[in-house]
């Protein structure tokens, strides 16, 4: 006599259990491995020393806020006071703890183990998605573009502080043409010419090959306002945005893919641009020996996007014949920098690499120095040039120390007062200054405070 056949509903649950039983052997293991995780990471929390600098990052890590007995016991009386609070009072106490939560919060995610590995795994992550971007960085052709660079904040009429928009940054672009025709209308009874230049963001030379999504116009505000007001005022404009691009549309590294500046060879280019508006004739680029300096350089976008989709960048040194018999000599206030050439090669072992253009001994100026001079040595009386500057100038100096003996302001860090700094006006009537430039990204240019004080 055969088996009676099992109902379905018996053999369902008997499946059914089965698989409960394999089951909680699989959650068991998960809820191991999960738990093994989190004491790792809590014991490496403790075990690993927190870092002060983040040279991926290029920034400082939060550290810990101060947990003393003094302050345990200032809270407890707090928390012992606030039932007689007012509701005001009870606001700032509330508004006191959240900011202690924010601090340690911030300090877990700054000191977090392995931080740049996550920050590494979220942006491939990102890219296989096909996102197109990682923490507000567009992705594209292999490069990284910042496409918001208004920074800083500003005041409403009521008093209120905000972040900055576009009609702000147009009107620090207004602003600064000011400045710059006051200098020019100065210098121009004594003979001295005045030229701005300004340099294209990554987000400006790049527009052609963008993603599509991405409105090809959206920057062109700013470049209406700083074309036309300069127009308007009659001031001398070298043009090296047009021209750039084009190289870029050509497929040439002209800027660098993960960091805001262009490289030597864009650098090269804007000199060309730069010195035949001057009037000079620009050396030809097989004048150059093409020194590789760096071969490992992430930069600045690479800090915020923690990725590099095409590897690292390469910094090249371009040498003419007898470029090491220029002095480049940088004071900030008694430590003094001095070296033959132009190229400071310590910080090619650091993070900052490309501050081994124009970069001082100690690191913590860089290459952002108040004041630069660079003379040719054995010639006294060489023309001069003043050449007031953001970052973007440190590997363009180079080409213009062959033509002119430098005077290198960067007015974010120089403050003229007369005696010891002397103003720009001081230097174009004391030092046989023909030429005075202004050399500015877009994105400095735009949010810059301190040009004001070209005006001495």
């Amino acid at each position: 006599m055969s088996e009676m056949k099992k109902p379905e509903a018996e053999i369902l649950l008997d499946k059914q259990l089965e698989l409960a039983s394999k089951a909680k052997k699989s959650n068991i293991i998960t809820a191991a491995i999960f738990l093994v995780l989190i004491f790792a990471v809590s014991v490496a929390f403790w075990i690993v020393p927190d870092n002060e600098y983040s040279g991926e990052e290029k920034r400082s890590l939060k550290q810990l806020p101060e947990i003393s007995f003094e302050r345990f016991v200032s809270d407890l009386k707090q928390d012992c006071k606030e039932i007689f609070m007012t509701y005001d009072e009870k606001q700032a106490l509330k508004d006191q703890r959240e900011d202690f939560a924010d601090e340690i919060a911030e300090y877990y995610a700054d000191q977090f183990p392995a931080r740049n590995a996550m920050r590494a795994i979220k942006g491939y992550t990102e890219m296989l998605l096909c996102k197109g971007e990682s923490n507000g960085i567009i992705i594209t052709n292999g490069m990284l573009v910042n496409p918001d660079t208004i920074t800083g904040t500003a005041k409403d009429e009521d008093g209120n502080v905000r972040d900055r928009n576009e009609e702000d940054a147009i009107k620090n672009i207004t602003k600064n043409i000011g400045y710059i025709n006051y200098l020019s209308k100065m210098l121009g009874t004594s003979g001295v010419e005045v030229y701005t230049a300004l340099a294209g963001r990554t987000v400006d030379a790049n527009r052609d090959i963008l993603p599509s999504l991405y409105p090809s116009d959206v920057n062109d505000a700013f470049w209406n306002a700083y074309t036309e007001g300069a127009s308007k005022a009659g001031i001398n404009t070298v043009d090296i945005l047009s021209p750039l691009r084009k190289h870029v549309n050509d497929g040439e590294y002209v800027y660098y893919k993960t960091d805001h500046h262009w490289t030597t060879l864009g650098a090269y280019y804007a000199y060309c641009e730069i010195i035949n508006s001057l009037g000079e004739e620009p050396l030809p680029i097989d004048s150059f020996t093409k020194e590789i300096a760096s071969e490992d350089f992430l930069g600045t976008v690479y800090a915020k996007s923690g990725i590099a989709p095409s590897g690292a960048d390469t910094i090249t040194f371009f040498r003419f014949e007898n470029d090491e018999q220029f002095t480049t000599t940088i004071p900030v206030g008694e430590e003094v920098t001095e070296y033959k050439g132009f190229y400071n090669k310590k910080y090619l072992e650091d993070a900052d690499k490309y501050s081994a253009f124009l970069g001082h001994d100690n690191f913590t100026f860089g290459g952002n120095n108040p004041l630069t001079l660079i003379t040719k040595d054995g010639e006294e009386n060489r023309e001069k040039l003043v050449l007031i500057k953001d970052s973007f100038a440190h590997s363009l100096a180079p080409f213009l120390a062959y033509h002119y003996d430098l005077i290198i302001l960067d007015m974010r860090y120089y403050i003229p007062d007369g005696n010891i700094n002397k103003t720009v006006m001081q230097y174009a009537s004391e030092e046989n200054v023909s030429k005075v430039l202004i050399l500015y990204n877009m994105e400095t240019f735009m949010n810059d405070e301190y040009l004001m004080r070209i005006m001495g």
